[in-house]
C-alpha cells in the first residue's frame, strides 16, 4: 500500500516501514529491518494513514 521513513524519537529513524491493510479492514506497519511491537506498529499504521498513506491504491 505504502513505504514509507518514520522519525520515532529524536534522531532516531525507521526506514522503508511497509503500511498494509488488513481483510478487515485495519492498518498495519511492519519493516524487514527491525521487529516493532504490536503497540508501536499500530501507532506508526495510524500516524502513517492519518499523514495521506492510507489513500493510496495496490495496482
Amino acid at each position: 500500500m505504502a513505504v514509507f521513513d518514520a522519525e520515532v524519537t529524536p534522531g532516531v529513524r525507521l526506514l522503508d516501514l511497509s503500511l498494509i491493510r488488513k481483510p478487515d479492514g485495519s492498518y498495519r506497519v511492519f519493516s524487514e529491518g527491525c521487529r516493532l511491537d504490536i503497540d508501536i506498529a499500530n501507532e506508526l499504521a495510524k500516524a502513517a494513514v492519518t499523514a495521506g498513506g492510507g489513500s493510496h491504491h495496490d495496482s
